[in-house]
């Protein structure tokens, strides 16, 4: 049984490999390694808005995007591939159908 606490809301994961492992969440990110026992934290500002910023940073991602096509910096193709990643996300999904 969980009761409530804020670790329920707060996206964290770790990665660890052979010779080191990062561990975060929306606070921190600790960054460790094995062999030399080195260990950098760096604190992550407060995001402000939804999904811990993740919808501030998904619009500035399209704003950006719009406005170099509009300047005619880049093609469609390559802003979505930039700043969308909307090519990765539709061979990940027709790959399998």
């Amino acid at each position: 049984m969980v009761a409530l606490t804020d670790a329920i809301s707060r996206r964290r994961g770790r990665k660890s490999g052979s010779t080191g492992e990062i561990v975060y969440d929306a606070v921190t990110i600790r960054v460790s390694d094995f062999s030399s026992g080195f260990e950098v934290v760096y604190n992550m500002p407060c995001a402000k808005g939804g999904h811990d910023g993740g919808d501030d940073g998904l619009a500035l991602s399209l704003v950006r995007a719009v406005a170099k096509v509009k300047r005619g910096d880049m093609g469609v193709s390559e802003a979505q591939r930039t700043f969308l990643n909307l090519n990765t996300l539709y061979e990940r999904a027709y790959k399998y159908t």
